[in-house]
């Protein structure tokens, strides 16, 4: 690593990059928590041109790099009513066509296996902690009309993510979690629950079979572990998602994203003094 001062060459690098798009992959709460302590000192009158808080700090990677990786994001919930795997297939009805796949939590890695062959979107691996069931379920063209009515404000793009379809379509809409006494909730609001994410099918595995290691209520208060009532694996989104729904001018769902591998944190500093 080497700091480049060459003004010729820094001019170069501007004029290459200017009119290129920038898709804030990892970092988008670093960019805007930079961008609202600009505003802060601008409205303070503490802003001069020059100073750091005019800048933030990045890195840049370009999106066909080889060795750009987008690994998955799978969920574990507690909260939801416990069901089993007849119980989810009704829910999930004509939206998904279903098959059960097998039974323990150590079936995780085939069931994920035979997913990411497939490599399709719309393909969810789901794990019923009531009897302990793998089912693998497919979304049909009937759940693909459901999701458009109830995401209308969204692209097809957006629509057509495996993350968007577990959390807007399976999970807010088919299996209707009760809702539970919370300060925080607005009326006519549901009260979500909110899953823990792993990113290996490993974690998976050890989360099922050992349950959460602590949860909280809605209080605050720390409670015992305990076992969760569902597992979805999903697939990741593509970098060509990433660019294809940026344009759109939206947000990735949340925990659709896991780039690989990481920048290592403290190379770099910018200074804000």
């Amino acid at each position: 690593m080497w700091t480049v001062i060459d003004e010729a060459v820094i001019k170069q690098l501007v004029e290459l990059m200017g009119p290129k798009p920038m898709f804030i992959a990892d970092g988008h709460h670093r960019y805007e928590t930079a961008c609202n302590y600009q505003d802060e000192l601008a409205a303070a009158g503490r802003l001069t041109p020059d100073h750091a808080a005019n800048y933030v700090l990045m890195m840049c990677v370009g999106m066909s790099d080889p060795g750009l990786l987008v690994l998955p994001t799978h969920r574990l919930f507690r909260g939801l009513a416990a069901m089993d795997s007849k119980q989810l297939t009704e829910k999930l009805g004509s939206n998904f066509t279903t098959r059960v796949a097998g039974e323990g939590a150590d079936l995780a890695p085939t069931v994920w296996g035979e997913i990411d062959k497939a490599a399709e979107q719309g393909t969810l691996g789901f794990f019923t902690g009531k009897d302990e069931r793998w089912t693998v379920a497919k979304v049909t063209d009937a759940g693909r009309k459901r999701m458009a009515e109830i995401a209308g404000e969204h692209s097809a793009d957006w629509q057509g993510l495996g993350v968007s379809l577990l959390h807007r379509l399976v999970v807010e809409t088919l299996l209707h979690p009760s809702p539970q006494p919370s300060p925080t909730r607005g009326e006519g609001e549901k009260d979500l629950p909110k899953p823990k994410y792993v990113h290996t099918v490993d974690e998976v595995v050890e989360s099922l079979e050992q349950g959460d290691a602590a949860t909280r209520d809605a209080t605050g208060v720390m409670g015992q572990g305990g076992r969760f009532e569902l597992a979805a694996l999903v697939m990741p989104a593509t970098v060509e998602h990433i660019r294809q729904i940026s344009q759109h001018n939206e947000r990735m769902p949340a925990k659709s994203t896991y780039f690989y591998p990481k920048l290592v944190s403290g190379l770099v500093i910018n200074l804000l003094q």
